[in-house]
Order: structure tokens, then C-alpha cells, then sequence
């Protein structure tokens, strides 16, 4: 089934904006609420999620171009995903992970975190104690 993609409702104060990121290319599979594109305005930037599993089959209009509420973006196919589409979470983060944690930038950036939490955590609570004794 095609789906009409539009510009989301907007608020009265704004009357236009424009896409500035498209996240699902045409032909690129997609899982009911993902975004597909970023529709900004001069307050505010608004996602334009997947009404569906689907793709979006096309885009009538440019990044960039002036649009107006309601105004038509593109076609969305409902439909299935295929499983092979999908990667599984457990695949993602092995991708990430090298068998090395000591050249791990994700685990030395989480140590760093942690560290900086910790002695943050007790800078404010030697504050408080000298606050309230």
C-alpha cells in the first residue's frame, strides 16, 4: 500500500520550513517509527516518522525547498521488512567492540565518564558538607 508523506501540521505561528535531513533514502527499508526525515522551521525542527514497517518509495521535493503544512513530500511503501534487512542488536555491538579492550575507545571513553562522575560526585559532596557542616 503507497502512503502520501506531508509535511506534519505546524504551528500558527510558523508558516513554513524546509527538510534539512533525510534519514531513509528511497528504496531503504524501515521499521514503523523511524525517522525518516528532519523538517525544520525557524523555531523549531520536527521528525517525520514511519507511519509503517516500509521504505519510502520516493521524494517529490528537495532538501532545502520552501514547504508549507500539509504540503506533499514523498511516497512511503507499507509493507513488510525483510528479516535480512534488520541487523540484530547483538551483531551491531560486536562490530563495535574490539577484542582488545585496552584499544577500545568506547570502553576507555566509558572508564572516562565514570571517573569524571565520581570525582565530581565528591567535589559536590565535600561542598554540601562544608555547606551544611
Amino acid at each position: 500500500m503507497t502512503i502520501e508523506i506531508k509535511v506534519p501540521l505546524l504551528p500558527e505561528s510558523i508558516e513554513d520550513g524546509f527538510i534539512s535531513q533525510i534519514y531513509a533514502e528511497p528504496g531503504k527499508s524501515v521499521l514503523k517509527d523511524d525517522v525518516l526525515f528532519d523538517f525544520e522551521t525557524n523555531k523549531v525542527v520536527l521528525e517525520v516518522l514511519a507511519p509503517e514497517d516500509g521504505s519510502m518509495l520516493e521524494y517529490v521535493v528537495k532538501p532545502g525547498e520552501n514547504l508549507v503544512a500539509s504540503q506533499l513530500v514523498g511516497y512511503f511503501s507499507a509493507g513488510a521488512v525483510l528479516e535480512s534487512e534488520v541487523k540484530p542488536l547483538g551483531e551491531l555491538i560486536q562490530k563495535e567492540v574490539s577484542p582488545n579492550p585496552i584499544n577500545n575507545r568506547s570502553t576507555n571513553n566509558v572508564t572516562l565518564i565514570a571517573v569524571t562522575c565520581f570525582i565530581l560526585g565528591a567535589i559536590f559532596g565535600a561542598f554540601i558538607m562544608e555547606l551544611y557542616g
